[in-house]
């Protein structure tokens, strides 16, 4: 199968040099990856530098620099747009770090006709004895729960080319965008827990009200526009696997009560920005304590 793969990057000069070279050394006998195209939206730091000097080295590399911040949304599409025919496309954040064998086995859930779109499972590398490290864990934990039985695809997921042409460019929801328009396509989504994917939660409580206020605003958008609802957004099914991680672990008691304030807080404001019918979330303020793979 050949491969598309295409990051979205804002001021990422941390995370995307090891990321290409994750995908760079990325290698499979059922798999290719022909192109890897950066879309750098308005980066002011040392982004393109690196991305220019990894594409000096490897003809697949290629950077498309844009001059204003239009949303990530909008930087997908011109992924989207500027792809050559490929049988699946891979999409990453640049703040992502898959593991060797990550683009081998999420392309080989692809095996099966019947799936449209895969994810691995994101772990983020923040410390486990900060409350925020704790919330992020739990969070994602709490996702690979969920998605084991409804997958719930992101952080970087990969489709089947011919899908997906173009996404809304107002979506604060980039990934369960393409879920919507693959599950139209009577297709499935399917969830590898297996492959693995470093990420960072934020440290900061203001950050993460702040991103998960534009997450729940992007869901609830969809689900207007689309009918589509991610599985994560079932309050009682969310209920049900925190209930079981507590039983598991009583000590992450106060983070999980942090985590479920700011989600409540979150949901109301999405709410009312949607009630608004607020367009801030399509560009959203970045949370710079996430551009990083380094514990602290």
């Amino acid at each position: 199968m050949e491969i598309a793969v295409g990051i979205t990057t804002c001021n990422e000069e941390l995370t995307i040099g090891p990321l290409l070279a994750a995908l760079q050394a990325s290698q499979g006998a059922h798999f290719h990856i022909t192109q890897i195209i950066v879309v750098s939206a308005a980066c002011r730091d040392h982004t393109d530098d690196i991305v220019k000097t990894a594409a000096a080295q490897d003809s697949r590399i290629v950077l498309i620099p844009e001059p204003v911040r239009r949303g990530k949304s909008a930087a997908v599409n011109t992924f989207l747009s500027a792809r050559r025919p490929s049988d699946l496309t891979f999409l990453f954040s640049g703040d992502v770090l898959p593991a060797p064998d990550f683009v081998a086995r999420v392309s080989a859930a692809f095996q099966d006709a019947n799936v449209g779109m895969a994810g691995g499972r994101p772990v983020p590398v923040n410390s486990p004895r900060t409350l925020t490290g704790q919330m992020g864990a739990l969070l994602w934990d709490m996702h690979h729960d969920i998605a084991l039985s409804t997958p719930k695809l992101g952080e970087a997921i990969a489709f089947r080319s011919a899908v997906v042409q173009e996404i809304p460019p107002s979506s604060a929801v980039d990934e369960a965008s393409i879920e919507a328009l693959v599950l139209a396509a009577s297709l499935r989504l399917a969830y590898v827990p297996d492959a693995l994917l470093s990420n960072r939660s934020p440290d900061t409580l203001r950050e993460w009200l702040s991103q998960r206020r534009r997450i729940a605003y992007g869901h609830a958008w969809l689900q207007q526009k689309d009918g589509h609802a991610v599985s994560t957004g079932d309050s009682g099914r969310v209920a049900q696997v925190l209930t079981a991680r507590l039983r598991r672990r009583p000590g992450l008691l106060p983070a999980a009560v942090v985590l479920v304030g700011i989600e409540a807080m979150a949901r109301v404001l999405a709410r009312r920005d949607l009630a608004q019918r607020s367009d801030r979330h399509a560009i959203w303020d970045i949370a710079p304590s996430t551009k990083s793979f380094r514990q602290q």
